[in-house]
């Protein structure tokens, strides 16, 4: 027990120092202003003065979670309390992924090296200057892979699936991107809790884990008239995919055709893409391989510009996770079929999910090509987890075939 506690106080000395380290070399202010520069943080902050009674529209793109974060902040000391929460969630989520990986490695080593590929991408550093939600949906992440990984073998639990739905819930609340998540584990949790043939008791844990997801679906009906998480699939679609489409069909830049695209009606969207599929699919896969390669947007006041001493170093970071993507790609998949024909489903799932839940990130993400790898961010825990245990997983049994060879060839021996 001592020794745990010892290593938790080294990894949380060392995301500490690695942080400040980080924010002393960028010199980025810490102030309302570049906190709420983007659009995107300018709408979340929209629905956090909502909280306060100004009217706003932005509660139809923007579910409520991450706003009441805001607020809390704002409670505890202004634009520093967001700030100062956002540095707990980045901090935290290193502690749960340092925490997945030894319950599932039991390599302690390995585990460090998994905290410290985290700490070191410095986009996720600089994303909690800014009002964003990717902090705290890696946060939420790294809590997932960690109740994950605290019960392999209990994956037809029905405790285990309440507390899976609920995370998940709190996941859909600060990101729609994960809906259909939520929606797949609500029926594998029906499935489990209908065949376990549950009391009154079991099945209110399952309502109260679906309750964020509930109230902001009766918010939504309530306030908009639209039985939806959010609005904002709509929007991105038609102001990020499509406006970058039109834009390259025309040899123009995305900005000289914003106005233009955005004055578009919904049937006028609909035809575009019904006379462009090919050159949308084009232009979603083009995005999705940029995504996954470029810099930081976060580097510099105001954001979106070239930071000559760090913007290489996010670029080589992701350069470098792009070609271990490239190869696990080929890995996960292989060593997932081995085990499972071993009957080691349990061990496998968590890996399996990770993965899969990676690359739905990766893949969404091609809905914009111009954010950096803002939007890629969020699933850093995932993989570094699901990497790291397969590699512990290969020296482990690459271990105890040399000390098994090395049995038989001593035996031999006069």
């Amino acid at each position: 027990m001592k020794r745990k506690i010892a290593e938790l106080v080294l990894l949380n000395v060392g995301l500490a120092a690695v942080y400040f380290y980080f924010f002393s070399q960028l010199n980025l202010p810490v102030d309302s202003e570049y906190m709420y520069s983007t659009p995107d943080a300018q709408s979340y902050e929209a629905v956090a003065l909502w909280w306060y009674g100004i009217p706003t529209q932005a509660t139809s793109i923007r579910p409520l979670l991450y706003p009441m974060i805001n607020v809390i902040g704002w409670t505890i000391a202004g634009f520093k309390g967001v700030w100062s929460l956002q540095i707990l969630f980045w901090i935290g989520a290193g502690n749960f992924l340092f925490l997945a990986v030894r319950n599932y490695s039991r390599n302690t080593f390995v585990s460090f090296i998994a905290a410290t590929v985290y700490a070191l991408n410095l986009s996720l550093v600089a994303a909690t200057l800014h009002a964003l939600t990717e902090v705290t949906t890696a946060f939420l992440l790294s809590i997932l892979i960690w109740l994950a990984s605290k019960h392999p073998g209990k994956f037809t639990d029905t405790k285990f699936h309440a507390k899976i739905l609920f995370v998940v819930a709190l996941l859909v609340v600060t990101k729609p991107l994960f809906y259909p998540l939520f929606l797949i584990e609500l029926c594998i949790a029906l499935v489990i809790f209908i065949r376990k043939k549950v009391n009154i008791t079991q099945i209110g844990f399952l309502l109260l884990a679906s309750l964020p997801v509930m109230l902001q679906l009766s918010f939504m009906k309530y306030k908009h008239d639209e039985f939806t998480i959010s609005k904002i699939s709509d929007i991105t679609y038609h102001q990020y995919l499509v406006t970058d489409t039109y834009a390259e069909l025309i040899g123009g830049k995305r900005n000289e055709v914003d106005d233009f695209v955005f004055s578009w009606t919904p049937h006028e969207v609909d035809s575009f893409t019904k006379e462009h599929r090919m050159e949308i699919f084009l232009m979603f896969a083009k995005n999705i391989g940029k995504n996954l390669v470029t810099g930081s947007p976060f580097l510099t006041k105001p954001i979106m510009r070239e930071n000559k001493e760090w913007s290489p170093y996010t670029r080589s970071y992701n350069w470098v996770a792009r070609n271990w993507h490239n190869l696990f790609l080929w890995l996960v998949p292989a060593f997932v079929l081995l085990y499972m024909r071993r009957r080691q489903n349990h061990w496998m799932l968590p890996l399996l999910a990770s993965f899969v839940l990676t690359w739905y990130i990766f893949v969404t993400s091609g809905i914009s090509g111009w954010q950096g790898d803002r939007l890629i961010l969020c699933a850093l825990p995932l993989w570094i987890f699901c990497y790291t245990t397969l590699l512990a997983f290969q020296l482990s049994v690459l271990r105890n075939m040399f000390i098994l060879l090395q049995r038989r060839f001593f035996r031999k021996l006069p």
